[in-house]
């Protein structure tokens, strides 16, 4: 069977559809009428492929008519001498148009599978377009409302930033009104000081072995040094009283806000920690301390804060916990004028039975109130007692009590 120009060109064809579908097209930009042309295509691919499989099979089996007798035989007899005369040239072409055909045949085997795949992908994207063309006007919808409210977000996100911005302002201009303000109510301590405290201190208050003789004696009311816990000075300065009770036995911690004072203390090795004492007893634990001492530091606290203060205390303090508060006596004169009102950081003074009462109210369940630090007016006079009286009589002495009387006094608190 010869191979006919209409069949050749339909695999041309074929091998055309499946190098540019395969390569040069995309297909997500096939169109309908490209699925018709590939319809068509398989249609005629699948017709010659009939075509091929049978010229295929008429080569490899040539039917023969059937004949009868002496024919017959010289037929078969006519046959081989002829084949025998032309094989050498027939045979190699023969042999060629059947490897021919067959690959023929599978050229439009892959053109048939090609344009099946096409087609299913074809019909995968119309499927995924119309869902698109559906969905499309809710995209739209939906995107609009994003787009609005991202103008508005916008909108909000700059009127909240002129704001912020105009905040700034206004804590700035308040920041720089605040010492004037703590200056008219009487509470100016509440700013830092620019002088070096430290020195202050030292000056006003006393030297080291001053302070430590006059706090010595408190180190026995916290108890037996080996019973458990830490027992924490609040303000604790240069570190007197820590000293104190470590040198007893007691595990102590000082706690103080200003560096200078911190630095001292670290210079002695003492256990100290940088903090707001307020906030650093608020920090601790419930029932995890043995003690809280504070010496000349109350008077510095605003009365929340004082309250604040005795509070967290008490939180802090196991049963059985003690709190010691040493400040400036304020019924002796003297010790006002000439100490309360020297230190500038101090914000009012501490009566001791309003201390008391705070510490009761809070829920201490003793209160002791000592008064210390006799003026030597008094003792010049032999009255180191309540109960004496003088020659210049009750009234004198009275008068000499308020302004000359005890400059401290230590209130002791028990939970």
């Amino acid at each position: 069977m010869s191979w006919s120009v209409t069949e050749a060109e339909l695999v041309r064809r074929a091998a055309a559809v499946v190098r540019e579908t395969g390569v040069e097209h995309s297909l997500q930009t096939v169109s309908s009428a490209d699925h018709e042309v590939l319809r068509r295509v398989q249609a005629e691919a699948a017709g010659s492929l009939a075509r091929l499989q049978a010229a295929h099979e008429a080569l490899l089996a040539p039917s023969l008519e059937p004949v009868q007798g002496v024919v017959l035989g010289l037929k078969r007899f006519a046959k081989r001498v002829v084949r025998k005369l032309v094989g050498w040239y027939v045979e190699p072409r023969s042999a060629a148009q059947r490897e021919f055909n067959a690959e023929a045949i599978r050229c439009a085997n892959l053109a048939m599978e090609t344009t099946r795949q096409l087609s299913d992908h074809l019909l995968s994207t119309e499927y995924a377009t119309d869902v698109i063309r559906w969905f499309k006007p809710q995209f739209a919808v939906e995107l609009a409302a994003l787009r609005e409210q991202s103008a508005e977000q916008a909108d909000l996100s700059r009127r909240l930033l002129t704001r912020v911005n105009a905040s700034g302002v206004e804590i700035e201009r308040l920041a720089d009104q605040l010492p004037a303000l703590y200056e008219r109510v009487g509470v100016h301590s509440a700013g830092p000081v620019g002088f070096d405290y430290a020195a202050f201190e030292a000056r006003f208050r006393g030297d080291r072995a001053t302070i430590t003789a006059n706090q010595r004696h408190y180190a026995a009311q916290f108890g037996p040094p080996d019973a458990s816990g830490i027992v924490a000075d609040i303000g604790c300065g240069r570190g007197e009283m820590v000293e104190i009770l470590i040198a007893v036995g007691h595990d102590a911690v000082g706690i103080d806000s200003d560096a200078d004072m911190i630095a001292q203390c670290e210079g002695l090795e003492l256990p100290v920690v940088r903090a707001n004492g307020l906030t650093w007893l608020d920090e601790q634990e419930p029932g995890s301390l043995k003690g809280v001492f504070c010496a000349q530091m109350v008077e510095h606290l605003v009365v929340s804060e004082l309250e604040r203060f005795v509070e967290a205390a008490l939180r802090a303090l196991r049963p059985g916990g003690i709190l010691i508060v040493e400040t400036i006596n304020p019924r002796s004169l003297f010790a006002l004028a000439n100490h309360f009102f020297a230190d500038v950081t101090h914000v009012r003074p501490v009566h001791p039975e309003t201390l008391r009462f705070i510490c009761e109210q809070a829920g201490f369940r003793e209160t002791l109130l000592e008064e210390r630090s006799l003026h030597p007016m008094m003792l010049r006079h032999g009255l180191d007692s309540t109960e004496q009286t003088g020659a210049a009589g009750d009234d004198v002495i009275n008068l000499i009590r308020t302004v000359f009387g005890f400059q401290d006094y230590a209130l002791k608190a028990i939970k």
